[in-house]
């Protein structure tokens, strides 16, 4: 039933000797609006194999009518097989529709000849977690009734209401999915989203026959609203009722008009009637749709120029993805395919793609990737240019920047913000300057989060599968980002090590939750035991702390490669918000005037104010790039605010490396002031 509610229920198994069992396990809840049958948990979400392994953990959804909050739990086996015996450590109820999460702890043998000998318990929750609060969804896909209209790939669907928009949902269940002139509903629990206007619909053309005639989509949404309810008032006895008919009439319009919490449920329909398929009309695997009933909004095409840097090496064979960031939604991530070039991100070249959706509005940001593939991937992006081909409007995002693991910051997505025309021109005419400007005021309306990765201290805790992560803010998330450079191993994500990464980012909001998880390659040792990961937003002055503490791995705990963390809010710190400051420093044009020395500088304010010592250059290779003889080299970074006037600076370098010694000629620094200036 689609107002049942999911009780996703995590079993874990002791790691004791001799834990696991063969038999048959079923749990019974028990609630403040009833309980439910003794259910045997039969079929599990994680498809382990085999189930209640020692030191596994079994994942079962119970779909039922709401019980309210849980009281407490009954949980055994049925004593069959040839090792019935059992070592419960714990269960862990999630209940998303209500926002909530209960923790039962038992640790304690189910087992005829162990302990007590039950092989049932009854155990009570030993806390209760508010979790991130979900709605139900029933989507129902039909795929047209035409020859070889089904597909065999995997379909995904995002939704977009006038509140938020969900994550990227998967339509899948144990059948087989999407074939000729079926229909299929999915039930699915997402953020809710408000008023729904759009959704995306698209697969990742994998297996053979991929191609998908799609007819249409209805989404069912309910919610708990409020609703104003008429209840009659107590009649009087009968006897009264003939005494007095005048009273007879007043009591009938005695009638009370009172809210009630009641479950509403509100329908969409998105007619579609088109080929997902890339050798049927446009090629595209992914279509944007609109509610029938959607009046003010309407489909819309933007033209999308790229230009590639000229330096040596700029160009790229990667696959390269773009999203573009409207007031009304996103396009979602879009391959970016077909280019007028055969060749495309050429150095130096132009290439013009287009993309089809729902009209975004006036456009805020767009973020640019490349998934790191073909030799020598990296990549110089110099601008992009967005064409809204609706009212002929032009947009200028400015880059100049490597998307490499090697170059720069070693980040392979960039988050970019428009520009006037006014200032492209007047960056043709004067080079230099407007890129340094360019730079600060970029750097002031991005968030550049240093994230710390800690691999756990156990036995073949590291990885070499390639991890990545997504951060979700309240008002946007980054989109997967692959974390390749790390700063403070070649070897990343060693036991017992920390990794550091550079992520930049606009307007995310404040953070909610943290994705990661890795792609599972590396044959045996791609199993990765996750300690915590720290993120520092120093921009906004704040560091917040995801615990872990548990297996990304197939062959570990629950099975899963990629986990949703939580910040613990305990560790939250706060600190006052950095600043950026541009600093250029010009090496003399003298002979061996320039160092690969380990270059640091402190700021220094009115009344003492001082910032932290920070070293210019992040590694080795960054250190042999700069300061070389009669170099202008340029840096952006942040450091504590010591105010409007910067009255002496404090600069040098750590003397190693080969004739470390360094001819200096001056430094420039920039700030903006408070006022954006």
């Amino acid at each position: 039933m689609f107002t049942d509610v999911s009780y996703h229920i995590a079993i874990k198994t002791g790691s004791v000797n001799g834990a696991s069992s063969d038999s048959r396990v079923f749990v019974k809840l028990y609630g403040e609006k009833g309980d439910t049958d003794k259910v045997i948990l039969a079929v599990s979400d994680n498809d382990l194999r085999n189930y209640f392994e020692t030191a596994r953990t079994d994942i079962f959804t119970l779909d039922t009518y709401d019980i309210g909050k849980i009281n407490r739990l009954l949980i055994g086996h049925t004593n069959e097989g040839l090792r019935a015996g059992w070592f419960l450590d714990s269960v862990q109820i999630s209940v998303p529709v209500h926002g909530m999460q209960y923790m039962f702890p038992s640790h304690r043998w189910l087992c005829k000849d162990e302990a007590d000998g039950k092989v049932e318990v009854e155990i009570y929750p030993s806390e209760v977690l508010e979790i991130e609060k979900l709605i139900n969804y029933e989507i129902t896909v039909v795929t047209g009734d035409m020859r070889s209209a089904g597909t065999n790939a995997n379909v995904f669907c995002q939704i977009y209401g006038d509140e938020r928009k969900t994550e990227i949902l998967a339509l899948k269940s144990r059948s087989n999915n999407f074939e000729r002139g079926t229909t299929e509903i999915f039930k699915i629990e997402a953020l809710d989203v408000g008023k729904i206007y759009k959704i995306r619909i698209f697969h990742d053309g994998k297996g053979i026959g991929d191609g998908w005639f799609l007819e249409m989509v209805d989404i069912r949404r309910l919610t708990m609203e409020m609703v104003q309810i008429e209840v009659k008032r107590e009649e009087t006895t009968k006897k009264d009722k003939k005494k007095d008919k005048k009273k007879k009439k007043k009591e009938e319009e005695e009638v009370e008009i009172i809210e009630e919490l009641q479950e509403v449920v509100e329908t969409f329909t998105f007619p579609c009637n088109r080929w997902l398929a890339r050798d049927e009309e446009d090629g595209e695997i992914v279509v944007e749709l609109l509610t029938e009933a959607s009046e003010e909004l309407e489909m819309n095409s933007y033209e999308v120029y790229v230009y590639t840097g000229t330096m040596w090496g700029a160009g790229t064979d990667a696959k390269v993805y773009i999203t573009i960031y409207g007031e009304i939604g996103d396009t979602g991530e879009r391959w970016l395919r077909k280019s007028n070039h055969l060749n495309k991100f050429e150095k130096g070249q132009e290439d013009v793609f287009s993309l089809t959706a729902v009209d975004l509005g006036v456009l805020k940001k767009l973020r640019i990737r490349h998934d790191n593939s073909q030799a020598s991937p990296g990549w110089f992006l110099d601008r992009v240019e967005i064409v809204d081909t609706k009212d002929d409007t032009m947009y200028f995002f400015p880059c100049k920047r490597w998307l490499a693991v090697d170059e720069d910051d070693g980040q392979l997505a960039r988050e970019l913000v428009p520009v006037d025309e006014a200032f492209m021109k007047k960056g043709d005419e004067d080079e230099d300057d407007s890129e340094a400007t360019l730079g600060l005021e970029q750097k002031a309306m991005s968030t550049t989060y240093t994230v710390r990765i800690k691999t756990g201290d156990k036995k073949y805790a590291g990885t070499d599968a390639n991890v990545f992560m997504t951060l979700f803010g309240t008002k946007d998330d980054t989109g997967i980002i692959t974390l390749k450079a790390s700063k403070t191993h070649r070897n990343k994500f060693e036991r017992g090590m920390i990794d550091e990464f550079t992520v930049e980012a606009v307007d995310l909001g404040p953070l909610s939750k943290l994705r990661i998880g890795h792609d599972n390659c590396g044959g045996g040792s791609a199993g990765w035991f996750l300690d915590w990961v720290e993120i520092d937003a120093q921009s906004v002055g704040q560091k917040l702390c995801f615990p872990c503490g548990r297996w990304l791995d197939k062959g570990e705990d629950d099975g899963a490669i990629v986990r949703d963390l939580f910040p613990n809010p305990l560790q939250t710190e706060f600190y006052t918000p950095f600043v950026p400051y541009e600093i250029k420093t010009f090496t003399s044009d003298v002979f061996g005037a320039g160092t690969d020395a380990d270059v640091f500088v402190v700021l220094y304010g009115r009344d003492g104010v001082c910032t932290q010592q920070k070293s210019l250059c992040v590694n080795k290779r960054e250190r042999r790039m700069y300061f070389e003889r009669g170099a202008e080299d340029m840096f952006i970074v942040e450091l504590e605010d010591v105010g409007d006037v910067i009255e002496k600076i404090r600069i040098g370098h750590d003397n190693r490396g080969v004739n470390p010694g360094w001819h200096l000629d001056r430094v420039e620094i920039r700030r903006l002031l408070r006022k954006g200036k």
